[in-house]
């Protein structure tokens, strides 16, 4: 049995990376993101949560997303597109890869974990 999830609502931050180049921008190359999450808890290895935020590509809301025995998934929404996100819990971080749900070869990685202030 996995531990209880420690996953807090709150401010979030983190970065995704594209496997694309981009004029001025490498493949692979980290984009910030923050993010306001709510988390809700249905039992000790499950929740559900939402949120919303902005990154180097604009306003977004995160919806469907999941945590169960240690596996995440999500969508980002953006005005324009949707993307896909799945991974897992490490510790307090999530992780994993990502892939624009109407072209799922466009993809990369990300990572996010609580805001921390210095």
């Amino acid at each position: 049995m996995r531990p209880e999830l420690t996953f807090d609502s709150g401010s979030w931050q983190g970065f995704f990376t594209d496997d694309r180049a981009y004029p001025g921008r490498p493949a692979g190359q980290q984009w910030k993101l923050d993010v306001h999450l709510a988390f809700m808890n249905h039992s000790s290895d499950a929740k559900t949560f939402f949120g919303f935020g902005t990154d180097d590509i604009g306003e977004f809301q995160f919806t469907d997303g999941r945590v169960k025995a240690g596996a995440v998934s999500y969508l980002k929404r953006y005005s324009t597109h949707t993307v896909t996100y799945y991974g897992q819990q490490r510790g307090h971080m999530m992780t994993g890869r990502w892939f624009l749900t109407d072209f799922p070869w466009v993809q990369g990685g990300w990572s996010l974990w609580p805001y921390v202030q210095n």
